[in-house]
């Protein structure tokens, strides 16, 4: 509930911004031509947001936590795959590390 109303005054004190500035027919312009992107990115977001929240209602906060911030892991591995992104040795060996840790830890908390 503390996200929700945080996001909602933040998103009121930025509609009144662009409002103020004049630019809110720019960004109606911007999200009608975009809205093949940020229709999925919305459903996505929400529905991270939702499988977060029943993860806390089913294993302690810590471990839920610890393996929602593992999301670097799938970032790296979507660039190796679709930006033939290199990484350094020392790149490799923390992705290596961070990928057996939260398996482990989700191993050991199921």
């Amino acid at each position: 509930m503390v996200n929700f109303v945080t996001n909602l005054f933040i998103a009121l004190v930025t509609f009144v911004y662009l409002l103020a500035g004049g630019k809110i027919r720019k960004i109606y312009r911007d999200v009608i031509s975009e809205r093949a992107i940020l229709l999925p990115m919305a459903i996505f977001d929400n529905t991270a947001w939702v499988a977060f929240a029943f993860a806390l209602s089913v294993v302690p906060i810590a471990v839920a936590t610890a393996l929602s911030e593992s999301y670097i892991i799938i970032a790296v591995i979507l660039g190796l795959v679709f930006n033939k992104e290199r990484l350094q040795a020392y790149q490799k060996i923390g992705l290596i590390i961070a990928l057996v840790s939260a398996i482990i830890l989700a191993a050991v908390t199921a």
